[in-house]
């Protein structure tokens, strides 16, 4: 339980979809010099626990897609980063590269870093 529940304080002091930081309010980090970091990236959160071994693959590209969709439509993307993404929605093999290319596809639309967190 405190791995989920300090994984879920990341998400919410990190989050940009959503400003969360009234939570951090009279704690210490809020004079701290990370509180600039706080509602500033896009974070993704895989589920990895419930990977079942012979579709693990479908499942982590399900997981890439719906974080595309969280930022954009698909089909808004253009050049390299619409390659990128055709390349994991259209070949389970490229599944190894869709953390790296969720983070290159949040970049290339924010300008900004993006965080993984996993379980």
């Amino acid at each position: 339980m405190g791995k989920s529940l300090n994984m879920d304080m990341l998400r919410c002091f990190l989050t940009s979809n959503e400003d969360l930081r009234h939570l951090f309010k009279g704690l210490h980090i809020e004079s701290s010099p990370v509180w600039s970091k706080a509602n500033s990236a896009s974070v993704f959160y895989f589920d990895f626990k419930g990977l079942r071994p012979k579709a693990y693959k479908s499942q982590i590209i399900s997981q890439f897609n719906a974080h595309v969709y969280s930022l954009t439509d698909p089909s808004a993307l253009k050049g390299y980063l619409k390659h990128q993404y055709e390349e994991v929605v259209n070949n389970q093999e490229r599944v190894v590269d869709s953390l790296k290319i969720l983070t290159e596809i949040a970049y290339g639309l924010t300008g900004k870093r993006s965080y993984l967190l996993y379980r």
